[in-house]
């Protein structure tokens, strides 16, 4: 298969730097110093630094190994970490929000500790047959909607997952909760691609590929429904383009009270709890077309080569996923678990939490597997450019057209890799 041009580039720079490193470099810890491993992580919340604050205090106490957290927001993290790499003083492991060309050539192959344990779709990263990335735990797309408004306007929504609306119900009734209370809009998006595969996957419940893989169909006419509805939506009354196009932050516009719903996701939780004050707030189930459908977030935890701790360090990354971990983190961390079946206690969260993870397992395989077939395809890559939804920005734009668009993706997909593209 075709990479592109800067992924080559990148992955033969990293090849030269790995066949001039050796295992006794000096590192931001000692290289072969087992009694203590560097963990880069980006954590952008209170909540998220905690838990992993908790993790490394209770490793170091289980097996005498210090955890030495190097804490980063994670615009910071791509810039240090692939420095790091190139100056071969690379961390132990990273926690990091997606898997880029700075480091694949560098990971750690995770399989085995994969294969150990009931993971969730989607929460594997792989590169040239090998897992490289391993999610720490899971956040969902999800809904919420502002309750304090809905009960002003006596407008019903879904309590149950035998009342999940579809996408028409919906908008009809976010629109009539505008009509009825002093609201701005309707809803507010985040700007992801995750969210608007989302979408898509729900709204007409295909693949973006043909059953053996090997055909891309994500920029077919099957799919100009769904991209249709979303350009729709960004209309500047049912949701402020501001969003899409600006980068304005759906959450802030959200906590203002005056936004009747939100499309964003579970990561949310623990910071609507700690700052809305002035009206109360649900986790509700996502709209529907042709079926449910969550899409799971990055958070991936990375093993690194030649440090002289990669046998610790995959101790380490083992450890994280004991059933007794999982919980304590997830509960801390406010994400839903990577392994199946493990029970968390989220407090206060309890409910919105149950609304995610009844998402989660009503979701079929089918969006994490396309989503790994579409990283074979695009990723790993060195920016958060996205095919699909930059093209579809565009269209939000009205700088071409939804059909415009497609085409646009489907000739970029073409260009990019050696996938058969259906029209």
């Amino acid at each position: 298969m075709k990479k592109i041009v800067q992924m080559a580039m990148v992955l033969t720079t990293i090849g030269l730097l790995g066949a001039c490193g050796n295992a006794k470099a000096s590192n931001n810890n000692e290289k072969g110093s087992s009694n203590q491993l560097t963990f880069m992580v980006s954590a952008d919340t209170n909540a998220k630094k905690k838990a992993f604050e908790w993790m490394a205090e209770e490793y170091e106490k289980q097996s005498g190994t210090k955890i030495k957290l190097e804490i980063l927001s994670g615009s910071d993290i791509e810039t240090k970490l692939k420095s790091a790499l190139l100056s071969n003083k690379q961390p132990d492991l990273a926690r990091v929000s997606s898997v880029s060309t700075n480091y694949t050539g560098y990971a750690l192959d995770l399989t085995d500790i994969y294969n150990k344990y009931d993971f969730y779709n989607g929460t594997k990263y792989t590169y040239d047959d090998a897992i490289i990335g391993i999610s720490a735990g899971v956040s969902v797309t999800g809904f919420y909607v502002n309750k304090t408004l809905w009960d002003e306007a006596g407008v019903s929504y879904p309590k149950t997952p035998e009342e999940v609306w579809t996408w028409q119900e919906f908008t009809e009734k976010a629109n009539e909760v505008v009509e009825k209370t002093d609201a701005d809009y309707a809803m507010a998006m985040k700007s992801s691609e995750n969210n608007v595969k989302c979408l898509a996957y729900s709204y007409n419940g295909k693949s973006r590929f043909s059953e053996d893989g090997k055909t891309a169909n994500f920029a077919s006419a099957d799919f100009q429904d769904a991209y249709q509805f979303f350009v729709d939506l960004n209309d500047d009354k049912f949701m402020p383009k501001s969003v899409m196009l600006s980068g304005e932050d759906p959450a802030s516009l959200f906590k203002t009270g005056r936004v009747a719903s939100l499309f964003s996701g579970s990561g949310q939780l623990i910071d609507f709890e700690q700052t809305i004050e002035n009206f109360e707030y649900a986790a509700v189930y996502t709209p529907k077309g042709e079926t449910r459908a969550t899409m799971q977030g990055g958070d991936y935890v990375v093993g690194f080569k030649n440090t002289g701790n990669e046998t610790e360090t995959k101790k380490f990354i083992e450890w994280m996923y004991h059933n007794e971990v999982q919980s304590e983190f997830c509960s801390l961390y406010g994400s839903l678990p990577a392994i199946e079946g493990v029970s968390v206690d989220y407090g206060k969260l309890a409910d919105h939490m149950k609304v995610f993870q009844n998402e989660l397992d009503e979701t079929s395989p089918m969006p994490a597997q396309d989503l790994s077939l579409f990283q074979d395809l695009t990723e790993p890559r060195d920016s958060d450019a996205d095919i699909e939804f930059d093209n579809l920005k565009r269209a939000i734009n009205g700088d071409v057209t939804v059909e415009e668009a497609r085409e646009q993706m489907q000739s970029e997909l073409a260009s990019t890799t050696d996938y058969k593209v259906e029209k």
